[in-house]
């Protein structure tokens, strides 16, 4: 059961939304809210991305922290992960950098997880976007 209405916010730890969108939706329900986070990307706090795709795949994932620190959450709360890459040939790398980061970030505890293969990102500079869906305590 829904107990409140939404709340769209933009931590200012995380590199400003380049666009119409927010960086995270907070749905209360009954004794808890589902954190619904945009699509996460490789940019730093000055809006830079690296050129490759390892730093931008650990900066998404620090920014999801970031975000989900600022809600009341955090990685260990996801539920649900969505993985886009730009190009095919990405996919080893991918999963390389994933088996060394993710026990890091979760334990033995994985979030639900799609991997997307797409066409191109809102940037061209942009290789990896992680989008999660996550739930934290009532405020």
């Amino acid at each position: 059961m829904v107990s409140g209405p939404v709340q769209y916010l933009n931590p200012t730890a995380v590199s400003a939304p380049k666009g119409e969108y927010s960086h995270v939706a907070v749905l209360p329900v009954a004794g808890a809210r589902l954190c619904f986070v945009t699509g996460q990307v490789g940019y730093d706090l000055a809006g830079k991305a690296a050129p490759e795709l390892e730093p931008q795949f650990e900066q998404a994932f620090e920014n999801l922290r970031t975000v989900l620190e600022a809600v009341g959450s955090s990685l260990g709360s996801l539920l649900q992960l969505t993985t886009y890459l730009t190009r095919e040939e990405l996919i080893p790398r991918y999963f390389a950098k994933r088996r060394e980061l993710f026990p890091r970030l979760f334990g033995t505890n994985y979030p639900t997880n799609a991997l997307v293969v797409v066409r191109a990102l809102a940037r061209p500079e942009l290789l990896i976007e992680i989008q999660a869906t996550a739930v934290a305590a009532e405020s």
